[in-house]
C-alpha cells in the first residue's frame, strides 16, 4: 500500500483561480457597469486605477508571502463582487428600475467584503486595526463613480461612505470588546475563517490550545501478528473524539493514523467518546501516531497465540452490546437500536482496566433518538457488567485474516474498508468503514453480506471520521456513511471480507494501553466558542442591517 493512497488534507473550497485572473475579471465587470450605466471614460479610468490600488496596496510590502494573502483576498472579493454585480444587471437590464436601487446592493457589498478581509487576514497583519480599516476605506472609495454618475452629489456620497466606514469601525472594537474566558469573538471568526480558507489548521488550533485542557487520554492497541512477528493487524481504539471538523483539531485522526501506520495495517474504531474531547490541535494527532508507532515497536512481549476467544451479547431498552473476550481483555461493541451517536468517554471511566468499549456508531435514522440520555448510559454499564458475569460462548480460532479496499467517495473517508477476521469453530468479522456514522439500514445490509461469505457473527462499525463534516450539502453537515453509494459500498465490503480469508493465517495476540497528557477542548471550551461566535455573528448582521439602511437612504434622498 502506498503511503499517499490515503490523503490526509481534503479542500474545503474550490480551487481558486490565479490572482491575476482575478483581478482581470473584477475589472472586466467593473467597465461593463460603468458603461451600462453610462459612465464616462474618466470615470470609468478612475475605476480601474483604484481598483489597482485596492488589490494591492495592502500587500505590496508582502507580496513574497508563502501564505497566499492576495489570492485569497482576490478569489472571495471575486465570489461577492460577481454575485452583486449579476443581480445588479438583473434589475437595470429586466426591471428597468432607477439605477439608484441598485446601489443597495453595492453598499451592501462593500460591507460584506469589508467583514471577508477582516475575518480572513486580520491575524496576518499582527491585528493592527488601521491597515484593515485602510483597506476598508480602499473598498469603499472605489464605488465613488459609480455613485455620481445616478446623479448624487459628491459630497451625497462621501457622507454615505463615511457612515459605512463608520459602521465597519464601530462593529470591529465591538467584537473586540466581546471576551469569553479569555476568547474575544473576533479572534474565534477571524481564526475560524482563516482555517477554513487556507485548508491549514494552524490558526484554529491556535485558538484551541488557548482554551483546551489539560487532560490524560487512553489509547488501547491490539497487536496481531503471525508466528514471524510480523503485523497481521493493528487494531486501534483511540478514546479521543475525531472532530471537531475537518482538519481542525483532530477532525481527520482516522485518516492520518490510516495514512502514516500503513505498514502495520491499522484497524481504526471509534472508542467511546464526544465532542468534549477533541483535541486541540492536528498537531496532537500526529503525536498520536508517534506514540502508537513505539509502542509497537519497543514492545517486549510479543503476546500469545490465538488459539480461542468467547462471545456473549444482550439487550438493554434500546442498547445492544456484544462482547468478545481475549484471554483477560474484554472488547465490547455498544450501539443503540436503528440509530445511535456519540457514547461519552465517562462510560469507559466506570469500567476495570482491562475493558475496552467501542462505539458503533452505525446507523443516523433519527438524530433525536440517536443521541445517548443519561438513563441509557446507566442502562449500557448495567448491561456490560451483567455480560461480564455471564456465560460466554467458546469459539476456536484456527487463523486471522485482514482486508482492505480504498473505496473513497464523498461518505467514505480515505482509509476506506477495513476488515478484522477471525476463522475457527464460528467465522467472526470486523469491519470498519472511514465515515461519520452509517445511512439508515446500512448497517444490516453488511452484516446479511457478510453472512452469505460464511461469517456467522459481525460487528459493523464507522471510525467517525470528520473529515468531511462542514462541507455537504446535507441536514446533518455531512454525509453518513452508504448515503451516496450503498451498492458499491456493499461491493467494497464483499472485496475486503473475501481479501481477509485470502490472508489468514496463525496469529499471535496482545493489547497494549498509552496514557498520555493532551489538551482536549471540552464542554466549556466549546460552550465559549459557541458563546463567541454567535455574538460575532449578531454584530455581523447587524452590520448587514446597517448597510441595508444605507442601501434606503440611497434610494430615497
Amino acid at each position: 500500500m502506498n503511503r499517499n493512497s490515503f490523503p490526509i488534507r481534503r479542500r474545503l473550497l474550490p480551487r481558486s483561480i490565479s490572482t491575476r485572473k482575478s483581478i482581470s475579471f473584477i475589472l472586466a465587470e467593473y467597465i461593463l457597469a460603468s458603461i451600462l450605466f453610462h459612465v464616462s471614460f474618466r470615470f470609468v479610468m478612475i475605476s480601474c486605477v483604484l481598483y489597482f490600488l485596492l488589490i494591492f496596496v495592502p500587500f505590496n510590502k508582502r507580496q513574497n508571502e508563502s501564505n497566499g494573502q492576495t489570492k485569497r483576498i482576490a478569489y472571495m472579493y471575486l465570489i461577492i463582487n460577481t454575485i452583486v454585480f449579476t443581480s445588479l444587471v438583473f434589475v437595470f437590464v429586466f426591471n428597468k428600475i432607477n439605477i439608484t436601487i441598485g446601489s443597495f446592493f453595492f453598499v451592501t457589498a462593500n460591507v460584506i467584503a469589508m467583514y471577508i478581509y477582516m475575518i480572513t487576514n486580520f491575524t496576518v497583519f499582527g491585528k493592527r486595526i488601521i491597515e484593515t480599516i485602510f483597506y476598508g476605506f480602499l473598498l469603499i472609495i472605489s464605488y465613488l463613480p459609480l455613485f455620481i454618475s445616478v446623479s448624487m452629489s459628491i459630497w451625497k456620497s462621501a457622507l454615505l461612505y463615511f457612515c459605512a466606514l463608520l459602521i465597519f469601525i464601530i462593529n470591529v472594537f465591538f467584537l473586540k470588546k466581546i471576551k469569553l474566558n479569555g476568547l474575544t469573538a473576533l479572534d474565534a471568526i477571524s481564526k475560524f475563517a482563516k482555517s477554513w480558507m487556507d485548508q491549514e489548521s494552524v490558526a484554529f488550533d491556535e485558538l484551541l490550545d488557548k482554551v483546551g485542557k489539560r487532560h490524560v487520554a487512553k489509547i488501547s492497541v491490539y497487536h496481531i501478528t503471525n508466528e514471524n512477528d510480523d503485523s497481521i493487524c493493528t487494531f486501534i481504539i483511540p478514546y479521543i473524539h475525531p472532530g471537531p471538523l475537518r482538519q481542525i483539531g483532530s477532525g481527520e485522526l482516522p485518516s492520518i493514523l490510516y495514512s502514516a501506520l500503513y505498514d502495520l495495517n491499522p484497524f481504526v474504531v471509534h472508542g467511546a467518546s464526544n465532542h468534549s474531547f477533541n483535541l486541540t490541535s492536528r498537531r496532537e494527532s500526529i503525536r498520536i501516531v508517534n506514540l502508537i508507532r513505539d509502542c509497537v515497536k519497543n514492545k517486549e512481549d510479543r503476546g500469545k497465540e490465538l488459539e480461542k476467544l468467547s462471545f456473549s451479547c444482550g439487550e438493554n431498552g434500546k442498547i445492544q452490546i456484544s462482547k468478545y473476550r481475549f484471554g483477560e481483555n474484554f472488547l465490547f461493541f455498544v450501539s443503540k437500536v436503528n440509530s445511535t451517536e456519540d457514547l461519552p468517554n465517562r462510560v469507559v471511566c466506570a469500567v476495570d482496566k482491562r475493558t475496552d468499549i467501542v462505539d458503533r456508531h452505525n446507523g443516523i435514522c433519527d438524530e433525536n433518538e440517536a443521541i445517548y440520555t443519561e438513563s441509557e448510559e446507566t442502562q449500557v454499564l448495567e448491561l456490560i457488567a451483567l455480560l461480564k458475569a455471564s456465560q460466554d460462548r467458546e469459539i476456536k480460532i484456527r487463523e486471522v485474516g485482514y482486508g482492505y479496499t480504498s473505496f473513497h467517495t464523498e461518505d467514505i473517508g480515505p482509509g476506506g474498508i477495513r476488515v478484522l477476521s477471525f476463522f475457527g469453530s464460528n467465522n467472526i468479522t470486523f469491519i470498519s468503514i472511514d465515515s461519520n456514522n452509517l445511512a439508515c439500514g446500512m448497517a444490516q445490509r453488511i452484516q446479511q453480506e457478510a453472512e452469505k461469505l460464511g461469517f456467522s457473527l459481525s460487528e459493523v462499525v464507522t471510525t467517525d471520521n470528520h473529515w468531511n463534516t462542514g462541507g455537504k450539502k446535507h441536514r446533518l453537515g455531512y454525509k453518513p456513511g452508504g448515503s451516496t453509494d450503498g451498492v458499491g459500498l456493499l461491493n467494497a465490503v464483499k472485496e475486503a471480507l473475501l481479501m481477509s480469508k485470502r490472508n489468514a493465517q496463525r496469529a499471535k495476540f496482545n493489547r497494549s494501553v498509552i496514557a498520555f497528557e493532551t489538551k482536549i477542548v471540552g464542554d466549556e471550551a466549546m460552550i465559549s466558542l459557541k458563546k463567541a461566535a454567535d455574538k460575532g455573528t449578531l454584530l455581523v448582521m447587524l452590520s448587514f442591517l446597517s448597510s441595508a439602511v444605507l442601501g434606503l437612504l440611497v434610494i430615497l434622498w
